[in-house]
C-alpha cells in the first residue's frame, strides 16, 4: 500500500465521499507520519531481532547507534552464546556431547528431559553473568556503557568484540508497513481528531435544513479510539521499553 492509497483509505473510513471530510492532504500526511513514528517505536511487527557489533574504545562510554535501532536488550562480549551461534548450527552442542534429538531418543523419559533443561538453564545463567550494564536513550539514539570501560576491556581480553542484541526496523521502506491493521486504524483515529479540530470553526452555526456540526462529540470519539489503540499496543503488541538498563 502506497501513501496515496493510505490517504484514500483514511478518507473512506471517515465517511468520504458521503461526508465532506474537511482535512488537507498535508494534514493527512502529518497524521500518517505520527502513526508511523508510534508504530516503529513500540509495535513488535515494525522490527526484527538482530545483532549489532559495538567496538568499545578505552575511556569512551557513550556511543551513537543507527536510527534504525529501536531497543537494546543486552550487551554481550563476543565470546559468548552469539559467537557460538556463528560457529555452529547446533546451539546446544556446548553443553552436551550429543544433539538434543539424539539425546531424547536415547534417554526419552521425564527425568532426563528435566535434567537436560536444567543444564540449559545453568548454561544460560552463566552467559547472563557476562551481560554488561548499559543505558539506552531512544530519542538520542545513544547507548552508554555503565562502569569503567577500561576494566570491562580488561575483563574480556580474548573477545572478538562486543555485541548488542537489538530490535531494529525491519525495512527502510515505510510503505511495507502501511497495510498493518493497527497502523491503519491509528491513522484513521488521528485523522478523525484532526478533522474534529478543523470543524471547530462551525460550532453553534446552524446548517441548512437544521442541525449543526458538533466538533466536541467527534473529538471525544477520536480520543476514545486513540486511547483504545494505545491500550491495545501496550497490552498486546508492545516491544520492551526502549530505555532500559541491562
Amino acid at each position: 500500500m502506497t501513501q496515496a492509497e493510505l490517504r484514500a483509505y483514511i478518507l473512506r473510513r471517515l465517511g468520504s465521499p458521503i461526508h465532506n471530510v474537511e482535512i488537507t492532504t498535508d494534514q493527512l500526511d502529518d497524521c500518517i507520519a505520527e502513526a508511523v513514528d508510534r508504530f516503529t517505536e513500540r509495535h513488535y511487527d515494525a522490527v526484527i531481532l538482530a545483532l549489532y557489533q559495538l567496538d568499545l574504545t578505552a575511556a569512551t562510554s557513550s556511543y551513537t547507534l543507527p536510527e534504525s535501532i529501536k531497543t537494546v536488550l543486552h550487551v554481550f562480549p563476543g565470546n559468548n552464546i552469539f559467537s557460538a551461534l556463528s560457529e555452529t548450527d547446533n546451539l546446544l552442542i556446548p553443553i552436551a556431547p550429543m544433539p538434543y534429538a539424539d539425546y531424547l531418543l536415547k534417554l526419552s523419559d521425564v527425568s532426563s528431559i528435566y535434567s537436560w533443561r536444567m543444564a540449559i538453564r545453568t548454561w544460560e545463567d552463566a552467559i547472563s553473568n557476562q551481560n554488561i550494564m548499559f543505558d539506552f536513550n531512544y530519542s538520542m539514539h545513544k547507548i552508554t556503557i555503565l562502569g569503567s570501560i577500561d576494566k570491562i576491556l580488561e575483563s574480556f581480553p580474548n573477545t572478538d568484540g562486543f555485541y548488542l542484541l537489538v530490535y531494529e526496523c525491519a525495512d527502510d521502506s515505510v510503505e511495507d508497513i502501511y497495510n498493518n491493521r493497527w497502523l491503519k486504524s491509528y491513522c484513521v483515529a488521528l485523522s478523525k481528531r484532526q478533522w474534529a479540530s478543523n470543524i471547530r470553526k462551525y460550532n453553534n452555526i446552524p446548517l441548512p435544513g437544521g442541525g449543526d456540526l458538533n466538533h466536541s462529540d467527534l473529538m471525544a470519539d477520536a480520543n476514545e479510539e486513540i486511547q483504545k489503540l494505545e491500550d491495545q499496543l501496550d497490552d498486546e503488541m508492545c516491544l520492551p521499553p526502549s530505555m532500559q538498563i541491562g
